[in-house]
């Protein structure tokens, strides 16, 4: 094999074969072959600096090219990405890559970050086409959220959208896409998210907020936001818990036309938040959808979606991630082996609802809505679910 300066196509293209040579037959670190092949690499790439324009290449190619190379499957890449859907999406072209994911990519596979990026550069030329008024801008000047005669409207549904600093400047077409939604009777996606950027404006406004560590999201600090339920004034301690490892409850009212319960907001780079819309103003509802929110953040940080919306009333989900957030919820709320031994299980019973409640010393409208929950009677123990018991603290 003869090494030489390469001057043309023909010396270029007799270069890349005796690489993809060496290539295959597996060289030895340190050993002249591999001294070879580095040397016709430098040639290579030095008459393609030279000769060839530059240009990124895409990155779904890349990433296609590396699993052809690797010989990877597409479940192999659910490490770096999160999931088979997502994975599929992905190759796919019907969902952007994250930031996390590209890190991930970059770190595990070797993919250079530029050629993982150039994808948000793509995404970012989108926002001069996107359409603002498509959002519910009556009831945003209802509530305050944009102001009504000072400014043209396009410049105040600019100015609340452009007020959200985010890590890199995401578009609201990637926003929406990195959303998860439970909640079948939820026909508005922009009322969702002009709702969600409220929220991220309002926590925003939160002074002294220490940053996230996940570390200190453990089962002992679950279990420890639901032991503060019976206590007195539990949820102003329940919000303090909270932000003393970094993450936010903010209460914002539910849009029209959304039936939500709560979300979890998991921006890259930002303090986690978990919303609540309180449409359900009782103590049942409450510490289940703020367990269910948690969950979201302990199990689903950095996974991909920024957005969870939860509709709690929608009892049978059927994706994934809902089902594991319910479970963590519920099991931390009330452990299986101590439901199935107590009479709760079987009566649903005042007494029963308080002797359960005294032996986990939590709150009996949390027991209460566990057996409304699980029989599928709702009409049960209106008296023990707390109606009316948390605005209050918020207002």
């Amino acid at each position: 094999m003869e090494i030489k300066v390469i001057k043309n196509t023909k010396d270029y293209k007799e270069a890349l074969k005796n690489i993809e040579l060496l290539i295959d037959k597996g060289v030895k670190k340190g050993s002249a072959e591999a001294e070879k092949l580095d040397v016709l690499v430098t040639l290579a790439q030095d008459y393609e600096t030279k000769n060839f324009v530059q240009t990124t290449p895409d990155p779904i190619d890349a990433i296609e090219f590396v699993m052809e190379q690797q010989d990877l499957k597409p479940e192999d890449l659910v490490p770096y990405i999160g999931s088979r859907s997502k994975v599929s999406e992905i190759l796919n072209r019907k969902r952007p890559l994250s930031l996390n994911m590209i890190k991930n990519l970059h770190k595990g596979l070797n993919i250079p970050a530029e050629v993982l990026l150039n994808q948000l550069s793509k995404v970012n030329q989108d926002e001069i086409e996107f359409d603002y008024n498509q959002f519910p801008i009556k009831e945003m000047q209802k509530r305050g959220y944009i102001a009504q005669g000072l400014n043209s409207l396009d410049e105040e549904i600019k100015k609340f959208f452009g007020s959200i600093q985010f890590t890199q400047k995401a578009t609201l077409p990637l926003l929406a896409r990195r959303s998860h939604i439970r909640s079948a009777l939820t026909k508005s996606k922009d009322s969702l998210l002009v709702w969600a950027i409220q929220v991220v404006k309002r926590a925003q406004g939160v002074e002294g907020i220490v940053e996230y560590n996940s570390k200190l999201l453990t089962s002992e600090f679950l279990h420890k936001v639901v032991d503060i339920s019976d206590e007195d004034g539990a949820i102003i301690k329940v919000v303090d818990l909270l932000k003393s490892i970094g993450i936010l409850l903010i209460v914002e009212p539910h849009m029209p036309q959304t039936y939500l319960d709560g979300a979890a907001i998991m921006i890259e780079g930002k303090n986690p938040i978990i919303a609540l819309t309180l449409r359900h103003d009782r103590l049942d509802n409450f510490w289940f959808t703020l367990m269910h929110e948690l969950s979201h953040i302990k199990l689903h940080l950095g996974k991909g979606d920024d957005f969870f919306y939860d509709d709690i009333e929608d009892t049978k989900p059927s994706d994934s991630m809902e089902l594991e957030a319910d479970q963590l919820a519920l099991n931390t709320m009330i452990p299986e082996d101590k439901w199935t031994d107590s009479p709760a299980s079987i009566l649903p019973s005042p007494d029963a609802v308080r002797i359960l409640a005294s032996e986990l010393s939590i709150h009996p409208a949390i027991v209460a809505g566990k057996i409304r929950y699980a029989k599928k009677q709702y009409h049960l123990l209106n008296d023990l679910i707390g109606r009316g018991e948390v605005a209050k603290y918020f207002k």
